[in-house]
């Protein structure tokens, strides 16, 4: 119980220190599991093995997996993906449906992109709509950035859904067919509030930030990719990563290797027991096949 206690405290201090400090993540973090293993009389040398081991543990298991999508979410910020999907949603949906629009943005790019830079890429195109909708920008700023949030809380490959994956040992595809339902419900009831609740409100309920009217210029489509060159990067890896999971779960694991695959394919063939590489075997199967006696 004890622990229990020193691990929750230790938690908090982490939280204070991100949040009142201008530490990076990784340094906090770094310091509550200092201070929680030497709490709990872990000592310094094996507290400091713990981590380690927990660290390297963790790089082995996601660490290509944030990679590449680090490396994905930086191709779709550099090439406008972000802005041609909420562009294209909301010419199919139109105007008046902005709310859907962007909540379905913020699922789908969230996904390989950061949410905060996600955020930063969509808000001039928020301002753009809310003008053009005669919405209030700052409910279609919330809807845009729950959104954001609820697939980059639960969808890999972000990195929070990746820690829990490695900690926990669970299967990625597993943990997407999970994580997507959830990630969508959400996303479904914040646009629910947003459009029933916020989108109600007068423009003077809403306390925009000093600095907030002012954003990154709107980007012109000319200068995005196609629809289909901005979602499918986002939309194969995942699709790969929930066949594998899929077939892993209903082939054998022995069908996946090459051999296996010629040892079971040659059981459920009609060949004799003996070896039919064996040229004294053919007459018996070209007997059999013509039904006459061996």
């Amino acid at each position: 119980m004890t622990n229990v206690v020193i691990f929750i405290a230790g938690l908090a201090i982490m939280l204070l220190l991100m949040m009142k400090t201008k530490l990076g993540p990784f340094v906090c973090m770094l310091l509550a599991s200092l201070g929680i293993g030497m709490a709990c009389g872990l000592g310094t040398s094996k507290t400091v093995d713990t981590i380690v081991t927990g660290f390297s543990g963790t790089c082995k298991s996601i660490g290509l997996l944030v990679i590449f999508g680090t490396i994905l979410g930086i191709y779709l910020e550099k090439s406008n993906a972000c802005q041609r999907i909420a562009t294209s949603l909301l010419k199919l949906v139109g105007k008046k449906n902005s709310t859907a629009a962007l909540a379905a943005t913020g699922f789908f790019v969230a996904i390989p992109v950061f949410c905060d830079v996600a955020m930063v890429l969509l808000s001039p195109l928020v301002k753009s709509v809310a003008k053009k909708s005669g919405k209030n920008a700052c409910a279609l700023g919330t809807v845009t950035a729950c959104s954001l949030l609820s697939t980059n809380a639960f969808v890999a490959p972000t990195p929070a859904p990746l820690a829990v994956i490695a900690v926990l040992g669970l299967d990625i595809g597993t943990s997407i067919l999970w994580g997507l339902p959830v990630a969508l419900f959400i996303t479904i009831c914040v646009w629910a509030f947003t459009e029933f609740y916020l989108c109600r409100k007068p423009d003077d309920w809403f306390t925009p930030l000093e600095g907030s009217q002012t954003g990154g210029e709107e980007i012109a489509e000319s200068a995005m990719p196609s629809f289909a060159a901005a979602i499918i990067p986002i939309l194969l890896p995942i699709l790969l990563i929930l066949l594998a999971s899929v077939f892993g779960t209903l082939l054998p694991e022995a069908v996946w290797r090459w051999e296996s695959l010629i040892s079971w394919a040659t059981k459920i063939l009609p060949w004799p027991s003996a070896s039919w590489r064996d040229s004294s075997a053919w007459p018996g199967i070209c007997r059999r096949r013509r039904g006459l006696p061996r």
